[in-house]
């Protein structure tokens, strides 16, 4: 009798696991456009890994980078004259960021997304 309880209780717990884990981590591609991009803010994880994974933002200033994806969502949270980050979502635990790196000459040379 408490096996067939214990295997009840098991199964329960794994099932819970299981969709707790898509709901969390469950992230679609979603390619960009600029269209989707101010559609939703929280649409733009999934956009944010189309823009780091093509590499749409090398090469660009930050002026282009700003007219681009606009200034809805730009964050205070380490940004710089060198860096800046974009809000792209959260989950129950994390925010998550765009992380844009600038080099010595004011041009986008890495893309990132960032969790806290």
């Amino acid at each position: 009798m408490f096996l067939k309880y214990r295997t009840v209780i098991i199964t329960i717990i794994l099932t819970l696991s299981i969709l707790l884990t898509s709901c969390l981590f469950n992230r679609e591609y979603t390619e960009f456009t600029i269209e989707n991009w101010n559609a939703s803010v929280y649409n733009r994880y999934n956009m944010a890994k189309d823009i780091v994974e093509k590499d749409l933002l090398i090469g660009k200033t930050c002026d282009e980078i700003i007219s681009m994806l606009g200034e809805d969502g730009i964050t205070n949270f380490y940004t710089s004259d060198t860096r800046l980050f974009y809000f792209i979502g959260h989950n129950y635990m994390d925010s998550y960021y765009l992380g844009i790196l600038f080099d010595n000459k004011g041009v986008v040379e890495k893309a990132y997304i960032l969790s806290s």
